[in-house]
């Protein structure tokens, strides 16, 4: 039996909880239902709560979040909130990781497409993501 490809989504966690929580579930469901294993930092760090019993700083949330990154195989960008440091740090590690990456706009989970090799082949190049950012990496 072949591994799933993973996916982890770039959405904010704070400032739009509401939206954030309803949509990265929404895209957690869809990508899922596509056949992929989906890292949903909202539902990671509401784990992640539990096992610290208490309110991991900012910075500890920001790690735990960015190691899910680095074992993913696809990024989605929700770009509803580009300038926030923690979405230019995933742009940045995607970039250089060289993870392929889903845009999502508008709250919709794009692409919309029928199957698993449909969504692989509509992935845009790492560096084409990263025009979007003027996060630097060495």
């Amino acid at each position: 039996m072949s591994q799933k490809e993973r996916i982890y989504l770039s959405i904010p966690i704070k400032g739009c909880e509401d939206w954030s929580l309803r949509e990265s579930n929404k895209a957690q469901l869809h990508y899922e239902n596509l056949g992929f294993e989906v890292y949903n930092p909202n539902n990671l760090l509401a784990e992640y709560r539990k096992i610290l019993q208490y309110e991991p700083s900012e910075f500890q949330k920001l790690t735990f979040t960015l190691s899910y990154l680095s074992r993913s195989d696809i990024m989605v960008l929700f770009p509803e909130y580009p300038r926030s440091f923690r979405c230019a740090i995933e742009k940045a590690l995607a970039y250089k990781l060289k993870k392929p990456t889903i845009q999502v706009y508008g709250g919709k989970t794009l692409p919309l497409k029928s199957n698993y090799q449909d969504i692989l082949e509509s992935v845009c190049n790492p560096a084409e993501m990263f025009l979007f950012s003027s996060f630097k990496v060495n």
